[in-house]
């Protein structure tokens, strides 16, 4: 089981790290997935997107 690092707030408008806490407004960031504060991409740090993981389900589940 992975857990998430980070949490898409304000309707979509900002990201949130999981990590350290910091909140980021700038559309890149939301865009990759990036906490500034740590420097680091969520996606490098070895855990799934939620969309990702959707998906990863979706197709085990239409394998069976």
């Amino acid at each position: 089981m992975t857990l998430p690092t980070y949490q898409i707030v304000h309707d979509g408008t900002a990201i949130r790290c999981l990590i350290c806490g910091r909140i980021s407004y700038n559309k890149i960031d939301i865009r990759e997935r990036f906490c500034g504060n740590c420097h680091q991409f969520h996606d490098q740090l070895g855990f799934e997107r939620p969309s990702e993981r959707e998906e990863r389900i979706s197709k085990a589940g239409k394998e069976k």
